[in-house]
C-alpha cells in the first residue's frame, strides 16, 4: 500500500511550497492593476506566507536538503519583497490622503548624498549593482533644511534607483545638490536611454513603467516616482525633469531630475 505521509503533511501546512510561490507571485502580479486595492487582505497574504514558511522549515519535506535550503531562502526573499510592496503602498496611500504625519528635523542634504553615493559605490564594488561611474558635486555645503529625513532619503534612493535602471553599464550618473535663497535644490543626472516628452506626465502616475528596448529587465511596479513626487508635494516642493532620447539625440541622450525644496519648514501642512 503507497504512502501518502508526505504529501499530507504538505496538505496539512495549508499549500504546497510550489502553490506557496505561485501565490506569492500572483499576488505580486495582481497588484500592478488595482488600483483600490485592499491593503489589509494583502498583510494577511503575507503573515500567512510567513506562516507556510515557518512550517515547511519544521515539517519533513520528501526533497534534497540542499534543494529545500534553496526554495526556501526563495520562499522568503519573495515574502520580504511582497511586505516591501506593502509598505511602499501604504506609504502611498497615506501620502496621497495626506494622513502621512512628516517628522521634521535639521538635515544636511549634503551628508545624506555622501552617504548614498557611498553605500551605492560599495554595491557597485561588490557585484551587487552593475558597473557605473557615480559622480558628487556638492556646492557651498553644508545644505541644511527643515524636512522628514527618512522621507527625504527615500526620494535620493527611488531617484538614483531610477536612473541606474535606464542607464547603459559604464555610464555616469550625477548627484548634484546646492541652495539659492530658501530653497535647496538636488538633481540626478543620468545618461540613460532617456524619456519622450509625451511620457514625462505619466511616469510620475502610480503603476506606469515606460519600456524601452533596450532598457535591462529589473524588478518594480511603476511606484517609485509616484512616491518621489507625493513626498516632494508634502514638502511643499517641486520635482520636475528634462530628458533626450537615445532616438532623437543618438550618443547624448540622458535624464535630469530636478528637486526643489524649502529650507524651513512649512508652517500649516500642504493641501492636495
Amino acid at each position: 500500500m503507497p504512502t501518502t505521509e508526505p504529501g499530507s503533511r504538505r496538505r496539512q501546512a495549508g499549500l504546497s511550497l510550489v502553490e506557496v510561490l505561485v501565490t506569492l507571485v500572483l499576488v505580486s502580479v495582481g497588484l500592478l492593476g488595482i488600483a483600490g486595492l485592499q491593503l489589509t487582505s494583502v498583510q494577511n497574504t503575507n503573515s500567512a506566507a510567513q506562516r507556510f514558511e515557518a512550517t515547511l522549515l519544521a515539517e519533513d519535506i520528501t526533497v534534497p536538503p540542499e534543494a529545500q535550503h534553496f526554495v526556501l531562502r526563495q520562499l522568503s526573499n519573495e515574502t520580504d519583497r511582497l511586505g516591501q510592496l506593502i509598505e511602499t503602498l501604504l506609504d502611498l496611500s497615506q501620502l496621497q490622503s495626506s494622513t502621512l504625519r512628516l517628522t521634521y528635523s535639521e538635515i544636511d542634504l549634503a551628508r545624506l548624498l555622501t552617504e548614498l553615493v557611498e553605500q551605492t559605490q560599495t554595491q557597485i564594488d561588490l557585484g551587487v549593482l552593475p558597473p557605473f561611474t557615480l559622480h558628487l558635486q556638492l556646492i557651498d555645503p553644508p545644505l541644511t533644511l527643515q524636512a522628514d529625513e527618512p522621507r527625504i532619503q527615500q526620494v535620493l534612493h527611488n531617484l538614483l534607483t531610477n536612473a541606474i535602471k535606464f542607464s547603459p553599464d559604464y555610464s555616469q550618473i550625477q548627484l548634484r545638490a546646492w541652495a539659492e535663497e530658501e530653497f535647496v535644490f538636488l538633481q540626478v543626472i543620468d545618461q540613460g536611454i532617456g524619456i519622450a516628452e509625451q511620457n514625462f506626465e505619466q511616469i510620475f502616475e502610480r503603476y506606469t513603467q515606460v519600456h524601452h528596448p533596450e532598457q535591462r529587465s529589473h524588478n518594480g511596479i511603476g511606484l517609485g516616482l509616484t512616491i518621489c513626487r507625493e513626498i516632494v508635494r508634502a514638502h511643499h516642493g517641486t520635482i520636475t525633469l528634462v530628458s533626450r532620447t537615445a532616438k532623437d539625440f543618438p550618443g547624448a541622450s540622458g535624464t535630469t531630475f530636478t528637486v526643489q525644496l524649502p529650507r524651513c519648514a512649512p508652517i500649516s501642512p500642504p493641501a492636495n
